[in-house]
């Protein structure tokens, strides 16, 4: 967890966090805070990333109801691509 935290505030610094959602959690159940709002850009970015998560989740159960199993060919060729192109920069 601590790993993952530093990795967090170094790198991934723009996004958001990935660990703990207090800042969300307080401005949910209307505690004050002081970055009022950075705290509801933060939520913001959050419902984004949830959202998208749940739509790709939704567009993954259709494909594999429609084609079953071998909807995963396509996740593992966009893999293959894009370690090739990366592979070759």
């Amino acid at each position: 967890m601590a790993v993952q935290n530093a990795v967090q505030r170094v790198h991934l610094a723009s996004i958001p966090p990935t660990t703990l959602m207090t800042g969300n959690a307080d401005l949910i159940w209307g505690v004050k805070h002081d970055d009022t709002l950075a705290v509801r850009a933060r939520f913001a970015r959050t419902l984004r990333g949830i959202v998208w998560f749940a739509g790709g989740c939704a567009v993954a159960a259709v494909l594999y109801y429609w084609f079953g199993f071998w909807c995963l060919v396509v996740p593992v060729l966009v893999g293959i691509v894009t370690a090739i192109l990366r592979y070759e920069n």
